[in-house]
């Protein structure tokens, strides 16, 4: 890498699951970068991103969509090729499979539980009994197949190493605190989460400018 390389800027929301997974992944693998908060309502950040969602700035290349951002990190830095292996299809496609699952569930049924538990009752916004009792039932799936499935075998999400796949789903699973969600009904999960390599995550910190 040049050493002219300026840091990779992230424009993070912290409060976002995908910025985290990507603040996380720069920490960890030592890959220089800035910080800088996602001001959804400004020019600039809509003409970064009109979905106004996690973006990056690497070298004048901008980028969003958080397993994107992790897919051209891991490829573009000299990093550990347990992430995202650049010469072992089979070990990538596996990792993309977790990723293109994540998204339809585990992602929409954390979220959906915190906004309907936490969100919405502190701003006076009533959630009904019916949602509630769906958004359980979303939430309790996407956790089973976690369980049941994802981690069934192996140690981590996509095989016997940690991965961006890793990064991207312990971004959710922390949410779960948020409502007080006993995971230790889960043993494959809660055994993933205490692995130094996923509870360190819960250390990383740092502010925006």
């Amino acid at each position: 890498m040049a050493s002219t390389r300026k840091p990779v800027i992230i424009y993070a929301d912290w409060l976002s699951q995908p910025s985290r997974a990507v603040i996380w992944f720069c920490s960890i693998n030592n890959i220089p970068h800035r910080l800088a908060a996602l001001l959804r309502r400004s020019k600039k950040s809509k003409a970064r991103n009109p979905f106004q969602r996690a973006t990056i700035k690497d070298n004048g290349f901008v980028l969003f969509e958080s397993h994107a951002i992790l897919r051209y990190l891991a490829s573009e830095y000299n990093v550990s090729k347990n992430w995202y292996p650049s010469t072992n299809n089979k070990q990538k496609a596996l990792i993309d499979r977790y990723l293109d699952w994540h998204h339809t569930s585990i992602r929409p049924a954390v979220a959906g539980s915190v906004y309907a538990m936490v969100i919405d009752p502190s701003m006076g916004r009533e959630v009904s009994d019916e949602n509630k009792k769906r958004l359980k039932s979303d939430l309790e799936a996407a956790l089973k197949a976690i369980e049941n499935f994802w981690l069934k075998d192996s140690d981590y999400l996509a095989g016997s190493e940690v991965s961006i796949a890793d990064l991207s789903c312990y971004g959710e699973i922390v949410q779960l605190g948020m409502f007080q969600y006993d995971i230790s009904s889960r043993p494959n999960i809660s055994k993933w989460c205490e692995n130094e390599e996923i509870a360190c995550l819960s250390r990383c910190s740092f502010c925006l400018e």
